[in-house]
């Protein structure tokens, strides 16, 4: 007999609301259990990190799956290939060889410290072709055209149809200050954000050490300079609705960007002399050192690597070079204006770079085993190691022929350095950290 029995109403998977009266009968992707979304995401060929950061931009809930599990806190921005020897590195050095090699490039690699694995993520060719690009910031790529007049754009690797323009370098009259190695650009907040406040540190060619901080909005056609800067900045941050900078000399300067001619307002001491007895290394080698402004747990710090010089000959070039010996970190005291020394940073930490400088809560590993020196495998059960500074080299004419190319992890704790292993493959050129955002 053939059943009269009518068929079940197939239920629709959807993610727009429901139409009215139907609530009952709908499921959306939105609702799907998060043990589930993390198979499927898993499942995903290779970790692809550009399907990963699609997924979590569809809904809340997807994107909470994406941060908590799946998409990397950090990874490393490196144009492999740029340097395959010594003699490609002095290559470099000159102008049309580097120009050549940037308008053939059309992908950026990200290296991953925890899978220690390469990703090449390939971009539409417009986007890298005949530009320099570097980090920023916001985790995005700074990009700045060969050819004047020198456009200047940051995309989102992972979605490159985020692309925000910003104005030439020719609008800020730096006709001969374009290439990427010169430039920084620091965001205020996400650069998709309306209100976002971008701030470009450039450094000039000239005897002194010379700098211009210039700064624009969402839509500005020209950059807004800030005059009378000479100090040679070595970093910069934006904490708390101003955006700071420091330079060589530990001179510390606070600028608000709200208004159309800022105020510049100098924090601490102007004289190199009288500022220094709240830092009592820097009192006997001033010199000695590079700065780093880092937001930790809500307060600013100033992490100071020591370097040492040393020259080192190659085929009848000597190549000058620094190695790390140590760092210190500092804690900014707004109310006393003044920084104060800190022994350790706990169970979090600190990722120096020159585009962007990122500290991290991470747990305790009290079953590690102790710390010798030498050589390490960067990652212990899959984790960072806490009260500890990961270190890169970030210098932009890559000539360096210290140990590891100056990458590693200084121990708080025991004030050791452990060198990253050589064998890595992504020693070919500059390096710098690039945080993806959702």
């Amino acid at each position: 007999m053939m059943s009269t029995k009518l068929p079940e109403k197939r239920k629709r998977i959807d993610s727009t609301p429901p139409p009215r009266g139907d609530d009952d009968d709908l499921v959306r992707w939105s609702d799907l259990p998060k043990d589930i979304l993390l198979i499927i995401f898993r499942k995903l060929e290779d970790h692809n990190y550009n399907m990963i950061y699609r997924c979590g931009c569809v809904c809340v809930s997807w994107q909470s799956v994406v941060r908590a599990s799946l998409l990397p806190q950090y990874l490393l921005l490196s144009n492999v290939g740029m340097f395959k020897d010594q003699e490609s590195v002095f290559q470099y050095m000159h102008y049309h060889q580097r120009e050549d090699y940037f308008k053939n490039i059309k992908s950026c690699v990200l290296f991953d410290l925890f899978t220690k694995r390469i990703r090449e993520i390939s971009l539409p060719g417009e986007l890298l072709k005949g530009r320099w690009f570097t980090s920023s910031s916001s985790g995005w790529l700074l990009t700045i055209g060969i050819e004047s007049p020198h456009e200047i754009h940051l995309v989102n690797p992972f979605c490159p149809e985020q692309k925000i323009e910003l104005p030439n370098a020719t609008k800020i009259g730096l006709l001969s200050s374009h290439h990427s190695n010169k430039w920084r650009v620091i965001t205020s907040t996400n650069p998709l954000d309306p209100n976002c406040i971008f701030v470009a540190v450039i450094h000039m060619d000239a005897i002194f050490p010379n700098l211009i901080l210039a700064f624009c909005r969402r839509g500005d056609k020209y950059w807004t300079t800030i005059q009378n800067l000479r100090q040679f900045c070595c970093d910069a941050i934006f904490y708390k609705d101003y955006f700071y900078t420091i330079d060589s000399f530990g001179q510390f300067l606070a600028i608000h960007v709200k208004f159309l001619v800022p105020p510049v307002t100098y924090i601490g001491w102007p004289g190199l002399k009288s500022h220094m007895h709240c830092l009592s290394r820097m009192e006997r080698e001033p010199y000695g050192g590079r700065s780093y402004l880092v937001e930790f747990d809500g307060n600013l710090l100033r992490v100071i690597r020591r370097t040492l010089e040393f020259s080192k000959g190659l085929e009848k070039t000597i190549l000058q070079s620094k190695m790390t010996v140590d760092f210190e970190v500092y804690k900014w005291n707004p109310t006393k204006k003044k920084w104060s020394e800190m022994i350790g940073i706990g169970n979090n930490v600190i990722l120096l770079g020159k585009c962007s400088s990122i500290s991290i809560p991470v747990r305790p590993s009290p079953s590690s085993p102790p710390d010798h020196g030498g050589v390490v495998d960067c990652m212990r059960c899959g984790e960072l190691k806490a009260n500890c500074i990961y270190f890169i080299n970030d210098v932009s004419n890559y000539t360096s022929c210290s140990p590891q190319h100056e990458a590693g992890v200084y121990n708080m704790t025991n004030h050791r350095i452990d060198w990253f292993p050589e064998s890595w493959p992504i020693w070919t050129s500059p390096l710098n950290w690039l945080r993806p955002m959702l």
